[in-house]
Formats: structure tokens, C-alpha cells, sequence
């Protein structure tokens, strides 16, 4: 149905404490972000078109090993399964087609989703100030796929199948008030193989299978006021 547009509103709240010189601890909560509905997709996704962005929340530590080190990790929590139009079960094994039993009909409150569980996301990264001009970073991402062997066919709109990322990036200081940033990420390939039955009978049966890897490169300028 080509391009839709959704607008919304949420709440971030978050607190940051120096402890020591060298260790500073951080904490984030985000509430789900409540959107207005898809209009032109309320006939595929969940409570019509609805797709609210989901809480989350993390914990983070910075620990500065040298004075120009810097060493950070940090947890998250992302809510995925309190949103039905990511949440809910799509077609697999022996269900019929959307309606069939009254239920499950795109669309509906409990519409075909992606099947999306709660997902934990470990990050870790560095930072090096080699000269006041230069800083340089590099840093990993893990995030287990939020879905299982079951759920393939409904995910080939959207497949969160990447599982590990890796990031580097510089910061060139060229004046008091004036960056230049430039980074690179790339997201690991990784499959998600559907098992016996991903695919419906009524569609023909067998197995969807996921597979993706990305690449991103980035470039941004910065000047402060």
C-alpha cells in the first residue's frame, strides 16, 4: 500500500551518577511509545494498523581505564511482547487461513504478528582520544533474535534475524566548535531456518527460512552554538 506515516508520544527518564573519578553509572526507562494507527495497513497489522514502539529499559557503566580510554557497557531490556502487531503468533503449522476460526483475522486484536518475545541486547564499546583532534571508537552489539523456528513466514515482511553487530568510528575536531564524525557497522549474517510446518498447509506447507546481514556507513557534522 506504498508509503503511511504514524505520529506519537512517549516519556524517557533517566539518571546518570559520577561515582569515582574514573566509574560513572547510568540507568534509562522508556514508556511505550503510544502512535496513531497505520491507516493503510489496518487490514495486515494487529488492533488495526496499530504498532506502538515498545518500553525498554537499561543499566550502563563507563569506566575511564586511562585518561584517554574509555571503557563502556551497558544492558537492555526491550519490551516486544506487550505490543500485539509484534507480539502475536503468525501463521504456522496446522492454523487456517486468517478467520477461519472466527479468530486471528489480519487485522484484529489478535491478528497475525510477528511472534516477537522480549529480547535482552548486550553492548560494549570503546573510546580512544588519541590527540585532542582525534577520538576513535569501536564497539559490539548482541541481541538474540526475538523469534523462533516457527515464525519465519510472517517475519520475510521484516526479519529481525541479525544477531551481532560491530561499529567503528572517528571524530576529527577541526575547530573549538566544529566535528566531523564518520562510522561504519556491520551486522553479522545470520539465518533463522523454519521448521516443518513455518509455512501453512493451506499455503502449500514446508518451511520458510530467514537470512540478512547490513551494512551501514554514516557521516554527520557538528557545530556548537
Amino acid at each position: 500500500n506504498g508509503y503511511d506515516y504514524s505520529y506519537g508520544y512517549g516519556v524517557r527518564i533517566g539518571w546518570t551518577g559520577k561515582i569515582t573519578d574514573r566509574l560513572t553509572l547510568g540507568a534509562t526507562y522508556q514508556t511505550e511509545s503510544r502512535m496513531s494507527k497505520f491507516d493503510d495497513y489496518k487490514g495486515l497489522l494487529a488492533e488495526e494498523g496499530k504498532f506502538n514502539i515498545p518500553a525498554n529499559y537499561a543499566i550502563g557503566a563507563a569506566f575511564k581505564v586511562t585518561p584517554k580510554l574509555t571503557i563502556a557497557a551497558d544492558v537492555m531490556r526491550i519490551m516486544y511482547g506487550d505490543i500485539n502487531s509484534i507480539a502475536n503468533k503468525g501463521p504456522a503449522g496446522s492454523m487456517g487461513p486468517p478467520g477461519a476460526t472466527g479468530k486471528d483475522k489480519l487485522g484484529d486484536d489478535d491478528g497475525w504478528g510477528f511472534g516477537w518475545d522480549d529480547q535482552w541486547v548486550y553492548k560494549i564499546g570503546v573510546a580512544y582520544e588519541a590527540t585532542p583532534e582525534w577520538t576513535f571508537r569501536a564497539g559490539y552489539n548482541h541481541g538474540s533474535a526475538p523469534y523462533n523456528d516457527s515464525q519465519t513466514l510472517f517475519n520475510i515482511l521484516a526479519p529481525a534475524v541479525v544477531e551481532d553487530h560491530m561499529t567503528l568510528g572517528a571524530t576529527w575536531k577541526f575547530a573549538e566548535d566544529k566535528d566531523i564524525t564518520i562510522h561504519y557497522m556491520h551486522a553479522f549474517e545470520n539465518d533463522v531456518k523454519g521448521s516443518n510446518g513455518s509455512i501453512p498447509a493451506w499455503l502449500g506447507g514446508g518451511k520458510a527460512n530467514n537470512k540478512m546481514y547490513q551494512d551501514e556507513v554514516g557521516i554527520a557534522f557538528g557545530w556548537k552554538l
